[in-house]
């Protein structure tokens, strides 16, 4: 698959630029359409004269393949369209839609499939195979395994839905072919007619990798835990700023290659000035856009977590919440002391099958430093783990 990238990509290893991504999708719809219209020549003329459904269905499911890698090349093109009034976001989740019409035609086709594989089991007919019918379901198959290695090795290079989507098709026609190709020769050897059964198998096999594709497809347009290598890199790339000490409550909205916006909360000594914190996130916010194309939004949280007094209301906390569940955790912990009261402001991670209330965690804490010798107020937020 390197060489098809070095032939018809340039700069094909920058992923992460747009032009890039588009000539991806291009490629690879264009030389799905040349090989799906390809077999879908050569296998209707076989499955015509042999009489075989399974073929037929298979060859049929060709043509599909070719309408599905015009719809690519539709979606790429349109996602790759730059952002405009109405769509400030850019269009980039055309792809998503674009995959999802996919895995419906692919759906439709199966059902289809069955119907008539149903009606040739009922009603078999004679089948005329011959040496042709070999070389072309061979043929057929290698090109498969082809388009297969291509979309799938297209799909990870740019995280692509879509390709996947086409890699899994592409994977099941391989399959089935080979399928038809043993059921063929069993025919031949043993005089016995199971084309029509064969042909169901293969429509069962398309219908139920649809369904499960159509979820894989719309998680994207819904929302889905943003890909951990990114989530990875966000947090070596800020965590490698001096100056910096933690960072929590990251946040990622993907819309699609190029437009990826991010809000984070970032952790500084309390006694950086003013003037110095703005210099530095400015400077760190400015390296996301030039370097990662990452549009970054950051929160300071002024910390002291060398103070001894913090650590230990902060180890009393954790402690006392942990009996309410053990996964909890605090962060940007930060204490306000007056004459009067101890105000402690922070917050609370928990998993999302937890619904603690902030009732229960007052409660709590407040027990807990019943002995002390100042009134303390808790003031912190429940925060979900969306990273």
């Amino acid at each position: 698959m390197k060489i098809l990238k070095k032939l018809f990509i340039k700069n094909y290893r920058n992923t992460s630029d747009p032009k890039v991504h588009h000539r991806y999708g291009v490629v690879a719809g264009v030389i799905g359409i040349i090989f799906n219209l390809l077999i879908f020549g050569c296998g209707i003329a076989v499955g015509l004269i042999s009489s075989s459904i399974s073929i037929i269905i298979q060859s049929v499911a060709n043509l599909t393949d070719a309408g599905s890698s015009v719809i690519t090349l539709i979606g790429f093109k349109l996602s790759s369209k730059p952002a405009d009034k109405d769509h400030p976001f850019g269009h980039a989740r055309i792809e998503h839609i674009a995959g999802f019409i996919i895995t419906i035609i692919m759906l439709m086709v199966g059902a289809l499939f069955a119907k008539s594989s149903i009606e040739k089991i009922i009603t078999p007919e004679e089948l005329n195979i011959n040496t042709a019918t070999y070389i072309v379901l061979g043929f057929m198959v290698a090109i498969k395994l082809l388009l297969m290695l291509m979309y799938r090795s297209f799909a990870k290079d740019i995280d692509s839905d879509t390709l996947l989507t086409s890699s899994v098709d592409a994977r099941n026609d391989m399959l089935a072919n080979i399928a038809i190709l043993i059921s063929m020769i069993v025919m031949n050897i043993f005089d016995i007619n199971i084309d029509g059964y064969v042909g169901l198998a293969v429509a069962i096999i398309t219908i139920i990798s649809a369904i499960k594709m159509i979820g894989e497809t719309v998680d994207p347009l819904i929302s889905v835990k943003p890909n951990r290598k990114l989530v990875n890199k966000i947090k070596r790339e800020l965590l490698s700023f001096e100056g910096i000490n933690d960072m929590h409550d990251l946040l990622i909205h993907t819309y699609g290659t190029g437009s990826t916006f991010v809000s984070v909360h970032v952790e500084v000594h309390e006694n950086t000035s003013l003037l110095d914190c703005h210099e530095l996130i400015d400077t760190i916010e400015r390296y996301f856009e030039d370097k990662l194309k990452i549009n970054l939004t950051m929160q300071v949280d002024p910390v002291n977590p060398d103070n001894p007094e913090n650590k230990r209301i902060q180890s009393k906390m954790q402690r006392a919440l942990r009996t309410l569940n053990k996964k909890i955790t605090i962060h940007g912990l930060r204490v306000v002391r007056s004459q009067t009261k101890t105000t402690v402001l922070f917050d609370i991670l928990e998993d999302f099958d937890s619904h603690l209330t902030k009732k229960q965690i007052n409660s709590v804490l407040a027990g807990v430093f019943d002995n002390e010798n100042t009134q303390f107020e808790f003031i912190f937020t429940i925060d979900k783990p969306f990273t």
